[in-house]
């Protein structure tokens, strides 16, 4: 074999996050997600659903230089990209094993199937079904609770018994402060504002507390930006609230932060059969989507990037979710 010298490194910084330069002599190659493109014949692309559709053009305009070659795909159903193209192609042969195969191999054994429905990304990881168009973007963020999960999950009226939890979400910038409750079963929007004044919202939470009679520490404060005065001045009188700040890390570490734990928990509680006073502000819940992150873990949708879809900032969700927080031992307690 032909001996090659490094002629030089250079460190570069890529438009993609899949794609580093490395020249040696007589040769110019390319890397994506650790396949080597050019000069390559054939192609295996590992979880080819995220390789991007631009990337994977790369990929095709390389194998065209070669006239014996191959590409082969190998994926989980992640997105209805060039993968999910590939999949329905004529000219491509398709393999298809999922979770019923595993079982019947031994592989995974039945307990573990069933405890996995529970869990995120099952019918992508172990049922192996492609979502369906009107679930997923075209970069892949899925929405996390249908206008169907939404309206089944409605009610006219319940009963609050023990474990009340109250939600506040601070609004800023013209968004609505939003306060919900929460028990075990129901969930309830108890008042929305668009006052900009954090004294009155103090105010407001402690007549919450008293009227409803939570528990310590059952008041769960949005503690970002605004909200933090909020949290700041009940504290200062003597309060316990939990201080919420959405962007920490989360305590399982298969969630990307917080507000990911929180809002999969939420919809957890509805598909175990949460309900929800009737309320049509709650389907801004179809506006909250979600999907995987390139270090695997689950991610809710940046609010900027739903502002660019048109989508106003979902108060009374946000309101919800911060009830799904575990509580943690208090700065201050009750007085």
């Amino acid at each position: 074999m032909e001996t090659r010298i490094v002629q030089k490194i250079k460190k570069i910084k890529p438009k993609s996050s899949y794609v580093y330069n490395l020249n040696i002599k007589k040769n110019h190659n390319y890397f994506i997600n650790k396949t080597l493109l050019h000069n390559s014949a054939n192609v295996i692309e590992d979880e080819a659903a995220l390789i991007p559709d631009d990337l994977h053009s790369t990929v095709m305009r390389m194998l065209g230089g070669h006239k014996d070659n191959f590409l082969l795909k190998i994926s989980n159903p992640w997105n209805r990209g060039h993968f999910f193209r590939s999949w329905h192609n004529p000219k491509y042969h398709n393999i298809f094993i999922d979770y019923k195969q595993a079982v019947e191999e031994g592989r995974f054994s039945q307990n573990f199937i069933d405890e996995m429905k529970n869990e995120a990304f099952f019918s992508i990881l172990y049922d192996c079904k492609f979502p369906e168009a009107d679930e997923i973007d075209s970069e892949g963020w899925r929405i996390l609770l249908t206008d169907i999960v939404v309206e089944n999950a409605f009610v006219d009226e319940a009963e609050f018994g023990d474990n009340k939890k109250l939600g506040i979400d601070v609004g800023r910038g013209g968004d609505y402060t939003t306060y919900v409750l929460r028990d075990d079963k129901s969930m309830k929007l108890l008042e929305k504002n668009q006052s900009n004044d954090l004294m009155e919202i103090v105010g407001r939470i402690i007549h919450y507390k008293n009227e409803l009679e939570l528990e310590n520490n059952n008041i769960f404060v949005d503690d970002i930006g605004v909200g933090g005065g909020v949290s700041d001045r009940l504290e200062e009188q003597g309060y316990g609230i939990t201080p919420v700040k959405v962007g920490e890390k989360a305590l399982d570490e298969k969630y990307a932060n917080k507000k990911a734990e929180n809002y999969w928990h939420f919809k957890e509680w509805i598909d175990n059969g949460g309900k929800i006073i009737k309320n049509s502000d709650w389907m801004e819940l179809t506006q909250v989507k979600y999907k995987e992150n390139s270090s695997g873990k689950l991610q809710m949708e940046p609010k900027e990037r739903l502002f660019r879809r048109g989508e106003h900032s979902p108060d009374i969700a946000e309101g919800g979710m911060l009830t799904f927080t575990q509580k943690i031992e208090p700065r201050v307690r009750f007085v």
